[in-house]
C-alpha cells in the first residue's frame, strides 16, 4: 500500500504520481486494483485542485471502457474543480476531456459547449505539459467530429509539444487513430505522423500495452495503408493480445485482426473477430471504428456468399451514418441557435448599455447634458488643437421663484428652460446643467458673435415663454456671460465666462456681458 494509506494524506508529489500512472492504467483491462487507489487517494486529498487532478486520473483510467457516461461523470466533476483554478492548462485538459467523454455518451451539444470553453483556456494556457494534453484531446474530439484535417494539425501539435514520457504513448495512439479513421473515410493525411506514432509505440520505454498489443496493431493498419514500416518491428498479430486490453482497445485489436484475415482472404476467421468486435465498439459509441467492421463484415459476408447478411449490414450501416450525421447536424443547428441567442443576449446588453450611458450623461430634470457628460466632454476637448466660445447662463432671481411659487414649479421651470436651450442650440450635445439653476454651452469652433446669437435666442424665447399658465405673475429671465479661447485652456475659458456672467448680474441681470 502507498505511504499515505498509513498517512492518511495524500500529497502533491502522490497526486502526480497517480495521474502518471492513469495513463499507462488506461490500456489494461486489469486496473480495479488502480481505481480503487485512486478513489481512497481522493477521499483522503483536501486541495481542490489536486482533487481535480485526480478526478480527471479516474477518467482517463476508466476511458477504455464501455460505458463512456462513466469516464464522462469523472470529467465534469475534474472540470469543477479545476475551471477556476490557476492552472489553465489542466483545465483545458479537463475540458477537453469532458469534451470527447459527452461525444462518445451521446451529449453532442453538451460535447460542442464544452470543447469551445478547452479551446478558450488551451489559448489562455502556457505552454506546458497539460497545455500539450489538452491539444491531444482535442485532436480526439475533432476526429470524432469528422473534422479529420483539423485533428491532424492538432495531434501534430501535441507529437512535437511539450511531452513526459508517460504522455507519448497516448500521443501515439491518437496520431494513428486519426490518420487511419480519416484514410477510411477518403481523407488522405500525411503518413509521417503515423509512420513517427509507431516508431514511439515501438520503444523501449513504452508500457507493456504499447509494445505488444498497440504498436504492433497501428504498425499493421500503417501497412494497409501503403505506410513505410521498413524500419520498424515486423508487426505480430495474436488474438491472445487482446485479452488483458481494456475493452474498448481490445474490440479495436479485434478489428485490426479482422482486417488481416480479410486482406489475406481467410473470410470466416475475419468474421469471428468482428462478432466479437462490433458490440463493444458500438456499446463504447466508438462510432468511426464501428462503422469500419460493419463495411468490413457487409463485404466479408459477401465473398463467403452470405448476401442476405451482407444487405443487413449495408442496411445497418446506412442507418448507422445516417443517425450519426443527423446527431452532429442537430447539434450544429443547436450551436447556431445557442449563438443567436447570444448574439441577441449581447445586442440586448449594448441597448441596455447605451440606455443606461445616456441616463448618466442626460441630466433627468432638464434633458441637456450632465455635469458628468461636461466634465468628461472637457477632458477630451483639451487635447485638441482650436478654439472655442463658452457661454455661462444663470436663471435670475430663481431662489425667489422657488420661494414664492413652491420647489415643484420651480422645476418646471427649470424643465422648461432646459427645452429652450436645446431648442436655441446648434446642437444636440452643447448645453450642460452646470448645477441648480446655472447652465453652461460649450462651442467648440464659434464665433464670439455665434455665442452671442445663441444667447439672445435663449433670452427671446424665455420672454416669448407662456410662464403665465404656470403661475400668474410668473416671469423667468437669464444672465449670461461668454469668453472665447484656445481648447488646451478651456477650462480658463470657462472661468472667464463665469467671471463675465458675474459682472452680467452685477450690472442688473437679464443681459449678455462677454469677456
Amino acid at each position: 500500500d502507498p505511504v499515505w494509506r498509513a498517512s492518511g494524506t495524500v500529497d502533491h508529489g502522490t497526486v502526480e504520481l497517480l495521474v502518471e500512472r492513469a495513463r499507462e492504467a488506461s490500456y489494461v483491462d486489469d486496473h480495479a486494483a488502480f481505481v480503487d487507489t485512486l478513489i481512497g487517494a481522493l477521499d483522503r486529498c483536501d486541495d481542490p485542485v489536486d482533487r481535480g487532478s485526480l478526478l480527471l486520473a479516474l477518467a482517463v483510467t476508466r476511458q477504455g471502457l464501455l460505458d463512456p457516461s462513466i469516464a464522462a461523470h469523472d470529467c465534469d466533476r475534474a472540470l469543477d474543480a479545476l475551471r477556476d483554478s490557476d492552472r489553465p492548462g489542466q483545465a483545458a485538459f479537463a475540458a477537453a476531456c469532458t469534451a470527447v467523454m459527452r461525444h462518445r455518451a451521446g451529449d453532442t451539444d453538451g460535447a460542442i459547449d464544452v470543447a469551445v470553453e478547452a479551446l478558450v483556456l488551451r489559448a489562455a494556457a502556457p505552454d506546458d505539459h497539460d497545455s500539450t494534453r489538452a491539444t491531444n484531446a482535442l485532436s480526439i474530439l475533432f476526429a470524432e467530429f469528422g473534422a479529420f484535417t483539423v485533428a491532424h494539425e492538432l495531434s501534430t501539435a501535441a507529437l512535437c509539444g511539450r511531452v513526459t514520457e508517460s504522455m507519448l504513448d497516448p500521443i501515439a495512439y491518437t496520431a494513428s487513430y486519426i490518420t487511419v479513421e480519416a484514410a477510411h473515410r477518403g481523407v488522405v493525411l500525411d503518413l509521417d505522423l503515423m509512420r513517427q506514432a509507431c516508431a514511439l509505440a515501438h520503444r523501449p520505454t513504452a508500457s507493456e500495452a504499447s509494445r505488444t498489443a498497440l504498436g504492433p496493431a497501428m504498425t499493421y493498419e500503417l501497412a494497409l495503408l501503403g505506410g513505410d514500416v521498413s524500419d520498424l518491428p515486423e508487426p505480430e498479430l495474436h488474438v491472445e493480445r487482446a485479452a488483458p486490453l481494456a475493452p474498448r482497445f481490445a474490440a479495436w485489436y479485434r478489428l485490426v485482426l479482422a482486417s488481416r484475415e480479410q486482406d489475406e482472404g481467410r473470410h470466416d476467421e475475419a468474421l469471428v473477430h468482428l462478432d466479437h468486435a462490433l458490440p463493444p465498439l458500438v456499446a463504447a459509441h466508438d462510432h468511426l471504428r464501428a462503422e469500419r467492421a460493419l463495411a468490413i463484415r457487409r463485404d466479408c459476408r459477401g465473398a463467403t456468399g452470405d448476401l442476405v447478411g451482407a444487405l443487413d449490414d449495408s442496411i445497418e450501416l446506412s442507418y448507422h451514418l445516417q443517425r450519426i450525421h443527423v446527431t452532429h447536424v442537430e447539434g450544429l443547428a443547436a450551436q447556431v441557435a445557442q449563438r443567436a441567442d447570444l448574439e441577441l443576449a449581447r445586442i440586448d446588453l449594448h441597448e441596455k448599455a447605451d440606455v443606461l450611458a445616456d441616463a448618466v450623461a442626460t441630466d433627468a430634470l432638464t434633458g441637456v447634458r450632465s455635469r458628468r457628460w461636461l466634465e468628461l466632454m472637457l477632458a477630451d476637448i483639451s487635447r485638441g488643437e482650436g478654439s472655442a466660445t463658452v457661454v455661462m447662463l444663470d436663471l435670475d432671481h430663481f431662489k425667489e421663484i422657488n420661494d414664492r411659487y413652491g420647489h415643484i414649479l420651480g422645476d418646471e421651470v427649470l424643465r422648461r428652460v432646459g427645452r429652450i436651450m436645446k431648442e436655441a442650440s446648434p446642437g444636440d450635445d452643447t448645453i450642460a446643467r452646470y448645477g441648480g439653476e446655472e447652465f453652461v454651452a460649450v462651442l467648440p469652433g464659434a464665433s464670439r458673435a455665434a455665442a452671442e446669437s445663441f444667447a439672445g435666442r435663449v433670452r427671446q424665447s424665455l420672454r416669448d415663454e407662456n410662464w403665465d399658465e404656470l403661475a400668474d405673475g410668473l416671469d423667468v429671465r437669464i444672465s449670461a456671460g461668454l469668453a472665447t479661447g484656445r481648447l488646451p485652456a478651456i477650462r480658463a475659458v470657462m472661468a472667464a465666462a463665469d467671471r463675465a456672467l458675474f459682472e452680467a448680474k452685477r450690472r442688473g441681470r437679464d443681459r449678455v456681458v462677454a469677456a
